[in-house]
C-alpha cells in the first residue's frame, strides 16, 4: 500500500525551508528539530494518531527518537513488535551529511514535508483523524520552544521507563 505523501499535501500557510548553512550537513540537535517539525507538519495535515517521543538514551551519550501511532507509543514493551512499527533514530551531536531513520536515508537537505514521508512510509497505515488539536497544540508548543539545545525538545525520561504516559518535559505534558 502507498503511503500519501505530505509534500504532495497544501501547505497550510506553514514553512518548511532550512537553513542553507545545513544543506552541507546536520547536526544530530538539529535532525532531533525537524522530526519533531515533521510530526508537527503530520500534525497539519490531520495526523494526529501519530507520537512523538525523544529522549536520552540511557548512558546519556545519545538521543533516541521514536514516531508512531498513538497504539504504540509511549509503551512499556519496546520489544521487536512494537519497534517495527515506528520511526526510530538514535543520534549523537556530531555533524553529518545524512541520518538515518528506520533505514532510510535523511540527509541534511531535507525538509520537514519530505521527512513527513518518510515518516508515513515507515510505520503502519493510519487515517488522518483530525481528532486531537490539543496534543497537536502542544507538540506544536514543543517545537516553538526549541532554544538551539536538544534538551528543550526532550523528555527528561524514556517513555517506557515511567508509569505516566504523558510526554514532554515537567510542565508540558505531551
Amino acid at each position: 500500500m502507498d503511503a500519501q505523501k505530505v509534500s504532495k499535501l497544501p501547505n497550510h500557510g506553514l514553512e518548511h525551508r532550512e537553513s542553507p548553512r545545513e544543506f552541507g550537513g546536520i547536526t544530530g540537535t538539529e535532525f532531533v528539530r525537524r522530526v519533531l517539525k515533521a510530526a508537527t507538519v503530520l500534525h497539519a495535515h490531520g495526523y494526529h494518531r501519530i507520537r512523538y517521543v525523544a529522549a536520552y538514551a540511557p548512558a546519556g551519550l545519545h538521543v533516541r527518537v521514536h514516531v508512531g501511532r498513538d497504539t504504540e507509543l509511549p509503551s512499556e514493551d519496546m520489544s521487536g513488535a512494537v519497534f517495527e512499527k515506528l520511526a526510530y533514530t538514535s543520534v549523537d551531536n556530531a555533524f553529518l551529511k545524512e541520518r538515518d531513520l528506520s533505514g532510510h536515508a535523511v540527509t541534511a537537505g531535507m525538509n520537514a514535508d519530505q521527512i513527513a514521508d518518510v515518516i508515513l512510509g515507515a510505520i503502519p497505515p493510519i487515517d488522518a483523524t483530525n481528532d486531537d488539536p490539543e496534543y497537536a497544540a502542544r507538540l506544536k508548543e514543543l517545537l516553538q520552544r526549541f532554544d538551539g539545545r536538544v534538551d528543550s525538545v526532550l523528555r527528561q525520561r524514556s517513555p517506557w521507563r515511567q508509569a505516566d504516559p504523558t510526554f514532554g518535559p515537567p510542565g508540558l505534558p505531551l
